[in-house]
């Protein structure tokens, strides 16, 4: 007698057959995953790292963007590193900075360090720009040592560069003339006790030759002893 769910039968165990190669070969696929997962995590690491040490120590951080007023309205703009620094310098005109201390404000605005194996590299870089350019100003200990840098407001620059005027320029013939001054006033007053000296000096000899005036005239005008 013919079997009227044969067909069905047939066909559940080839669903079945096509199911289970399916299924293990969605478990091939994801084992495959897996390890391609961890290959890919295995690199990202090693290209981090040789992207670390391969920096160019002297490549400013990129930049940043920052909130700020744009045509009177509060908006965004882009600010490069470099005018990042002069900003924090300039919040903080009244004292001398440190390097931290401008890493710290940088920080803040958005710029990133993580790239640099010596954090401080770039900022020490654009102090030194900075200074070759006269707008900043290093404070230094008695021995020399830098203890912080100082930002140099533009009329400061300004004067700075300005031609000397004409009390400058004659500022030191005026001080030459003084000094010739005080030298002759020294010469005078000497030559004035000098003549005080030797004014004295006759005095006390007129004095003297007027006791021994005196003294012969008492000889002369001396009454004889009656014998």
């Amino acid at each position: 007698m013919n079997d009227p769910l044969k067909p069905l039968k047939e066909a559940l165990v080839v669903a079945t057959q096509k199911l289970n190669e399916f299924v293990s070969a969605r478990a091939e696929i994801d084992k495959q995953r897996a390890a391609i997962d961890a290959e890919i995590i295995h690199w990202k690491q090693l290209v981090d790292c040789l992207r670390t040490v391969s920096e160019d120590e002297d490549e400013d951080p990129s930049d940043v963007e920052v909130s700020a007023f744009v045509g009177g309205r509060p908006g965004k703009r882009m600010i490069k590193f470099t005018d990042a620094v002069r900003l924090v310098l300039q919040q903080n005109r009244n004292v001398a900075v440190t390097p931290p201390d401008i890493r710290d404000g940088l920080t803040n605005l958005g710029f990133q360090f993580s790239k640099y194996r010596q954090p401080l590299t770039p900022i020490h870089n654009c102090l030194k720009r900075l200074e070759e350019q006269g707008e900043v100003r290093p404070e230094k200990t008695n021995d020399g040592q830098i203890v912080g840098y100082r930002w140099i407001s533009s009329i400061e620059r300004a004067l700075a560069e300005e031609p000397p005027s004409y009390a400058e320029a004659t500022g030191e013939y005026l001080n030459e003339a003084k000094r010739i001054a005080k030298m002759h006033q020294a010469i005078v007053q000497r030559d004035i006790e000098t003549i005080e000296a030797t004014r004295q000096a006759a005095e006390q000899v007129a004095a003297t030759m007027q006791r021994d005036v005196e003294a012969i005239k008492q000889q002369y005008t001396k009454k004889p002893k009656k014998g």
